[in-house]
């Protein structure tokens, strides 16, 4: 998961204020919780498009989120309600937030002019994930374990896929420096994941699942590392690709090449972490 980490958040200032947060596609959704001058329990709610952060040698260091902070008044009663009904919901905007992301779980706020204050991901259940915030790998899962890979052949004039279903280990991940020149668009560094499975081939066969990254194009555009899946026979996909946004923890999807002379020929391999809770 490339985004910051959803769920709660702590301010970690002894303010005794916090975050819930969640991201899909990119689009952010949260709420501030604290209280206001007489004590009373205030939440705000934020909400807008996470916007890469680009630093100085034009590589993102990560993410800010700039969005109005807006309180709602009364709505639908849950807390010793009288017959009155419900009351329609009045909403005023209170603030400006900034949050500015460093890594998956690292992160500032602040409301209008105020001063930066540290936040951190809250955890519970799940072990709290370790990143270098030196290192653009940090915004890339830990893809090891095992999985289950599901490999689907269809031809779009057939109503009946070709399904096949394999176990698959992705051992430690090896980050790889490439020194290529500082030129845009070439690749400064992978990180490779090894992949086994007794069902893909016999060995000696090397899979192996490489996401490699580039240098940016331009300092207002992004260049996504491409992961892809590379092999001696491709037994899984021709010529394999996942999209980094789309990979998380515990899924993600690599689509291959389309075969050229079988006109409507899709291929993918849809992967799902065992025993992931």
């Amino acid at each position: 998961n490339p985004y910051p980490e959803t769920g709660a958040w702590d301010a970690k200032d002894d303010s005794k204020t916090g975050f819930f947060m969640e991201v899909q596609n990119g689009i952010m959704a949260g709420a501030y919780f604290g209280a206001d001058a007489a004590g009373d329990n205030v939440w705000l709610i934020f909400s807008g498009q996470l916007q890469p952060a680009i630093g100085g040698d034009g590589l993102q260091s990560g993410w800010v989120l700039e969005s109005p902070l807006r309180q709602t008044t009364a709505a639908g009663c849950i807390l010793d309600c009288d017959t009155a009904g419900d009351v329609d919901p009045a909403t005023a905007v209170a603030g400006q937030i900034t949050l500015e992301f460093n890594g998956r779980s690292q992160a500032t706020f602040s409301v209008d002019d105020s001063e930066p204050t540290e936040i951190y991901p809250t955890y519970w259940g799940n072990a709290a994930f370790a990143f270098d915030p030196e290192q653009p790998q940090r915004f890339l899962p830990n893809l090891t374990g095992s999985w289950v890979a599901v490999k689907v052949d269809e031809l779009l004039s057939s109503s009946e896929p070709s399904v096949a279903t394999y176990i698959v280990a992705i051992g430690e991940r090896e980050v790889v420096q490439i020194d290529a020149g500082p030129e845009p668009g070439t690749p400064f560094l992978e990180v490779r994941y090894p992949l086994s499975s007794a069902a893909l081939a016999p060995p000696p066969v090397q899979h192996t699942i490489v996401c490699t990254f580039y240098r940016a194009a331009d300092v207002a555009e992004i260049e996504s590392p491409e992961c892809r899946q590379t092999i001696s026979t491709p037994q899984l996909l021709q010529d394999p690709v996942a999209f980094f946004n789309t990979i998380t923890d515990s899924r993600f999807t690599m689509f291959g090449s389309t075969v050229d002379d079988v006109p409507g020929f899709t291929t993918r391999v849809d992967f799902f972490r065992l025993n992931y809770d």
